[in-house]
């Protein structure tokens, strides 16, 4: 079997997705070959983050120095999560086909690596499904996971959903060795990431040849050292350049009434006028607000007037609906979809990094500016259309407000202040380049929701949460039975409620 070489990868992406690679998939790829993965990946919404999974398996193929055989693509979305999981089937499958040319020299590398006849093992491990073993059965094959950050977390620190304690560090020690864990929407996950990177220090102490890679990949990176970023040549492409400079005119609007109630009623008043004038114009208006209450209110004013054309989406539904609503109302609007959307689609903060929907035209209530951005990455995704318009609407009550906001503190009317600062007329551009070129300099603290860190992760707790049997003293137990009858199912301490919240 000849060798392969990192000038190949344009060769196998295309092969395997049908298009070519973006530029900074390219330099991605050459970096990972010589053994060395970036701390983040900040690229803007729609530039194909997914792929890094495609060029891990690549460098493996390649024999690239600490290249591990276990990917882990974690997000805390269950639709991304399923997404990823179609993305990696869809790479296996391909790779499992092919007969010949690129698609089987990687192939056959993988195959080789794993000592068996299959190149590629993919996995979905999520809750809400059912418990998936059979990615540990052998630590040699090369496996991507898609999952969520409770479940890769509570494995890699000796515990985990449904995981009995004598399996315990097996799991921790094929998530924590051999391992590439991909953190997408990180922003969303704070705490998880600042205990990746404790644990990352730790292994420095061991003298394990074992490679193990954890990398951030969000559009709003809070670290500034090794984060790749589009260069000039990602500007220039055709397909991603468009995406950046896609411009996105967005109107502010403000309430006026300072009373509360009164403020509530004229944000649904605002929020429901003018998504009706854009649905005059646009396909699909997406409505992103900040508390469910609201999005309960609208979806009841919008239904009596257009019936089934009005879809709710919120956090609290329960998975099963989710997913029926995602497969029988909302494919026609992932990226370059078919098929006819529902008018509005009204959700809370669970659109913000939720499947790469594209939405027509966006009516959203003011947030930080790191959500707004989020939010923004759902209009006109991809760029497939010459134009895309949206309304930012600011409670009235909140401009001046005499208490911080629940979930956005003193970010929400710092930004909105700021919002106007820029506006023209009333009109600022949220496109990805201008609102970057906006931000060139500015303290972005002040505008950014306030997170949590994670409790310091310090070496005697990992002395303890190695020990799995029996567990220590100190741990505490929820009280509920294990899938296999065990004693209670563990909850970690201070770290494992920090992971649980992000």
């Amino acid at each position: 079997m000849s060798e392969l070489k990192p000038t190949q990868f344009e060769a196998f992406y295309q092969a395997a997705n049908g298009y070519d690679p973006f530029p900074w998939h390219e330099r991605l790829a050459r970096r990972i070959c010589s053994g060395d993965w970036p701390r983040a990946i900040a690229l803007p919404t729609a530039a194909g983050k997914t792929s890094c999974i495609d060029i891990a398996l690549f460098a493996l193929a390649c024999r690239a120095p600490n290249a591990p055989r276990r990917i882990f693509f974690v997000v805390d979305r269950r639709i991304i999560v399923d997404q990823a999981f179609e993305h990696a089937s869809k790479l296996a499958r391909t790779l499992r086909e092919a007969e010949s040319g690129i698609l089987k020299a990687v192939a056959d590398s993988l195959r080789e690596r794993a000592e068996s006849d299959r190149p590629l093992d993919v996995y979905a491990l999520r809750g809400g499904m059912y418990r998936e073993t059979a990615w540990m059965r052998s630590p040699l094959q090369p496996t991507v996971i898609a999952s969520t950050v409770d479940q890769v977390g509570s494995r890699l620190l000796f515990r985990g959903y449904g995981v009995s304690e004598s399996m315990q560090p097996v799991h921790a020690g094929l998530v924590g060795n051999d391992s590439l864990i991909l953190l997408d929407e990180a922003h969303c996950a704070k705490p998880f990431d600042e205990t990746m990177q404790a644990v990352k220090s730790y292994r420095h102490w061991t003298e394990s040849p074992a490679p193990f890679a954890f990398v951030s990949l969000t559009a709003t990176p809070a670290d500034r050292e090794d984060v790749m970023r589009a260069d000039a040549a990602d500007e220039k492409h055709p397909v991603l350049g468009r995406r950046i400079f896609a411009s996105k005119p967005t109107r502010l609007v403000a309430g006026t009434a300072t009373a509360t109630k009164k403020a509530q009623d004229e944000l649904l008043d605002r929020l429901e006028s003018n998504a009706k004038d854009l649905a005059s114009e646009f396909a699909c208006v997406g409505i992103i607000v900040n508390r469910i209450k609201t999005a309960r209110r609208l979806r009841d004013l919008l239904k009596a007037q257009f019936g089934d054309e009005v879809v709710l989406l919120t956090g609290r539904m329960r998975p099963l609906d989710r997913d029926k609503i995602f497969e029988t109302r909302l494919r026609p609007l992932l990226s370059n979809a078919t098929g006819t959307p529902p008018k509005f689609v009204i959700g809370t903060q669970c659109l913000e990094c939720g499947a790469d929907f594209d939405f027509h035209a966006l009516v959203t209530e003011c947030a930080s500016l790191d959500a707004l951005r989020q939010r923004f990455g759902r209009l006109n995704r991809v760029a497939n259309r010459p134009n895309a318009k949206a309304v930012i609407v600011m409670r009235g009550d909140q401009i001046e407000p005499k208490d911080p906001d629940p979930i956005y503190g003193n970010s929400l009317c710092n930004t909105w202040k700021w919002l106007n600062e820029q506006a023209d007329d009333g009109i600022i551009d949220f496109g990805v380049d201008a609102i970057r070129a906006a931000t060139e300099g500015v303290d972005l603290e002040p505008l950014n929701a306030p997170t949590a860190s994670a409790p310091v992760l310090f070496p005697a707790h990992l002395d303890c949460w190695v020990q799995t049997h029996p567990t220590p003293t100190p741990e505490r137990h929820s009280g509920r039975r294990s899938s296999r009858g065990n004693r209670g199912r563990c909850r970690l301490p201070a770290q494992g409620a920090a992971l649980a919240r992000s």
